[in-house]
Order: C-alpha cells, then structure tokens, then sequence
C-alpha cells in the first residue's frame, strides 16, 4: 500500500486506479491518516518539484515502520474535500505537469494539468491560472523575442505589459492580442472561443478570416469554432471566472442556469430532471466544495428528493418548485 501511496502522489497513477485508490481514501480513515502523513514526511525531505513514485518511495521506507506522525482522525472525507486538501501539495511542487525540453534556439515550455488547477508565473511576470485538464506551450524565445503562447482549454492571464512585445495567444482558429491586461480565455478543441476581459483592452481576432475587434473590460467575446463568427456582448454572468475564484453568486438564477456555472467551475457534469430547472435560487458561494455547494442548494430546495455523486457525474432527481 505504501507503494501506491507514493505513486498517487506522484499522480502517476491511471485513471481508472486513481478513481479506486480515491473511493478507498474516502471510506478508509487510516489509510487518509497514512496519506497526509506521508505527505508531511515528503514536505520534510523534497528538494524541489521533481518528483517521481520510486524515488518517494526510497524518502518514505525508512520510516515506514519506525515514524509515526500524530494526526487528527479525518473522518466523513468527500474526495472533493481531500483533493482540496492535497491541492496545497501541488503548490508546493508536485502533481503538476510541467515539461521542459531543450532546443539549439533555447527553451520550450509546456505547462499541461489533469485534475488541478495549476498557477504559475512566466518568465515575462505575467501570471497564469491554468484549468484543470489544459495545456499551455510557450513558443522558443518567449520574453525575449516574442511572447506567444499556444491554449488548449482555459485559463485566466494577468499579463505584464510590455508594449515592445504585445503578448499573443493563440487558440486553433484564434488569437488575442494585448499589452497588459487582465482576462481570461476558454478554448477546448472543436468549441467556440470564449474571452472574458477583467482589465485593459485586447484585441480578438479570426486566424481563418479577417474579423478581429477590440475588447475591453466587461465584454465578452465568442468566436464560433470554425472561425467565421465574432460576437462581442457584455458580461452578464460573472461567474465565469469561479473556477479559480470559487465564488459564485446568484441572483434570481434559475437552477438550470446554476447547475451550468456549477458544471464549469467545479469542472463536471450535472443531469437532473426538467422539473427543477426553473426553481429560482439566490445565494453567494464562497470557497465551497461542490458537494458543500448541492447540499446548500438542497437546504432551500426539499423537492430535490435525491443527490449522486459518482466520480465526475452528478445526478439530481425532485419534483418542481411551487413557485
């Protein structure tokens, strides 16, 4: 067990025995004990973010059967809250993906995550917030003769400015341009491009034909996949940035519209029956986990009779709402 401890935090497990190791963790308060106690072990004695199963391994032997660290019974785990829990290892340099390959012209970099959230710093300043299951390349020469970055997924940028070198996404059939600013862009393969602007002005522009416009704070931009359509509205829903933020506020939202915001930022997908999709619902969420997030739901609303929770897929069953 020992063993598969090491490789789980080392998050070179597969996905299949990652999710079985996880429903163990949630049932079996020693087995968390053991895990968090490892982890302190391994905060002790880690020089830096390589990290690998069999090297965690040679750390932890030696104490195995002669050190013990004393901890508070975790007991009624949900993974969400373990995960959250472990998320501060990864600030501390592990289950983060981060490759670097050596060329002749210098370095490439490819920032890629799985499950977690990963935030991190360029070499240029600019801060990054990387979604769960997205990955992020800087070209060769990055801050030095240019500063392009290729998206795939979402993430949230507070760029450096710099008006010698504008900073250039590129995102399939899109890019965006700025000099410093604050945004965020979702683009997943075969979907719409979708830009969000906190602060400062981008430009948003069509690789396939010669739409481009500038966007500025409170607009929100779409760009259809294929290329062809630029949209520019205004923010409405300011939810978009909760998976990083985990706020979300609701005024008046019908649940159909909150289990959509809950999908996006807690990264999963929510089936329920129709009969609920127009109960009204309004409350601030702050720093919830998303089980914490449907039980609060559920205590306004008693007609939803039923709540599962497997992996990823969540299902909601209930009568509607006598509003």
């Amino acid at each position: 067990m020992h063993e598969k401890i090491a490789s789980y935090l080392a998050n070179e497990m597969g996905k299949t025995e990652r999710l079985d190791f996880e429903r163990l963790l949630v049932e079996d308060a020693a087995l968390q004990n053991e895990v968090f106690a490892q982890i302190e072990l391994l905060n002790r004695t880690s020089e830096g973010p390589d990290f690998n199963s069999k090297e965690a391994f040679k750390r932890i032997e030696p104490s195995l059967s002669t050190k013990v660290v004393e901890m508070t019974p975790k007991r009624n785990f949900s993974f969400l809250k373990i995960a959250a829990t472990l998320l501060i290892v990864l600030t501390a340099g592990y289950f983060i993906s981060r490759t670097v390959n050596q060329s002749s012209q210098g370095q490439e970099v490819v920032y890629s995550t799985t499950s977690q959230i990963d935030v991190f710093q360029l070499s240029d300043g600019t801060q990054v917030r990387l979604n769960s299951n997205s990955r992020l390349e800087l070209a060769e020469g990055f801050g030095l003769s240019n500063r392009e970055v290729n998206l795939m997924g979402a993430a949230n940028f507070e760029v450096t400015k710099d008006a010698s070198l504008p900073f250039v996404i590129n995102a399939h059939n899109g890019s965006v341009e700025v000099l410093g600013t604050v945004f965020e862009v979702n683009a997943y393969p075969q979907e719409d491009i979708e830009l969000n602007v906190a602060e400062g002005k981008v430009k948003f522009a069509s690789k396939t034909t010669a739409k481009q416009d500038l966007f500025e704070a409170g607009d929100r931009g779409i760009l259809t996949a294929d290329g062809k359509v630029l949209t520019k509205t205004a923010q409405k829903n300011k939810n978009y940035a909760a998976w990083w933020t985990r706020r979300l506020v609701f005024e008046d939202a019908a649940l159909n519209e909150v289990f959509a915001d809950l999908e996006k930022a807690y990264n999963v997908e929510i089936q329920y029956e129709q009969a609920l999709a127009n109960c009204i619902y309004g409350a601030i969420l702050e720093n919830y986990t998303l089980t914490e997030a449907l039980e609060a739901i559920k205590t306004i609303f008693p007609n939803i009779e039923k709540i599962e929770i497997k992996d990823s897929f969540i299902k909601l069953e209930g009568t509607a709402c006598k509003n």
